[in-house]
């Protein structure tokens, strides 16, 4: 937890079955996450192969990145 507004970070690895999943819970209830634990979650990066692959849960665009590094 870096952020100044105390939320935690999340970065995910992959966006196929499980990736889009996790994603898609953080998001629609974060409200609720961040209620149980004290602190808002946000996602701040998730690695894919491809950033042009349709993907089945729509990731707004700075998410999502190729680089490794």
């Amino acid at each position: 937890m870096n952020s100044k507004d105390g939320a935690i970070n999340v970065g995910l690895l992959g966006m196929g079955v499980v990736g889009s999943g996790v994603a898609q819970a953080l998001t629609q209830k974060s409200a609720l996450i961040a209620r149980q634990i004290g602190h808002p979650i946000r996602i701040t990066r998730i690695l894919v192969r491809d950033t042009g692959t349709p993907r089945a849960w729509r990731v707004p665009p700075p998410w999502t990145t190729s680089d490794r590094l």
